[in-house]
């Protein structure tokens, strides 16, 4: 392995307070969630090895959630949430949603809600 190439971050989630994360249906529990090509990391803490299909919910409010590869639940609101390719469910939203492929699914949206290859159902955006 090559020590000067960085690993590509399939997610990165950060949260106010400590939550609870749901991926592949375990349970975590913190602040900072990374998903690298190879590990699962939170709050710094290696806590699994080569997930092969990655499903993400944070049981609770979060600041930002972006996402490479990996369906996005959060339970109650976020700040933002950009995916390349994944769906998006979220109680509300205070910025913007923003997917390439996958399905927005959200509460009000205060910023600008887009998908090139999906359907969005929002109460209210923007």
């Amino acid at each position: 392995m090559n020590p000067f190439k960085k690993s590509i971050e399939f997610i990165n989630a950060k949260a106010k307070q400590v939550v609870e994360m749901r991926i592949n249906n375990k349970s975590y529990f913190g602040q900072n969630l990374v998903i690298n090509e190879s590990h699962i990391v939170i709050d710094g803490v290696n806590v699994s090895q080569n997930m092969p299909q990655i499903k993400v919910e944070i049981m609770g409010s979060c600041e930002s959630v972006s996402s490479m590869a990996a369906s996005v639940y959060v339970t109650e609101s976020a700040q933002a949430i950009n995916t390349q390719s994944g769906d998006v469910e979220c109680k509300n939203v205070f910025g913007s949603v923003t997917t390439m492929s996958g399905d927005v699914e959200c509460g009000d949206v205060s910023g600008s809600v887009s998908t090139m290859s999906g359907d969005i159902r929002c109460n209210n955006k923007g």
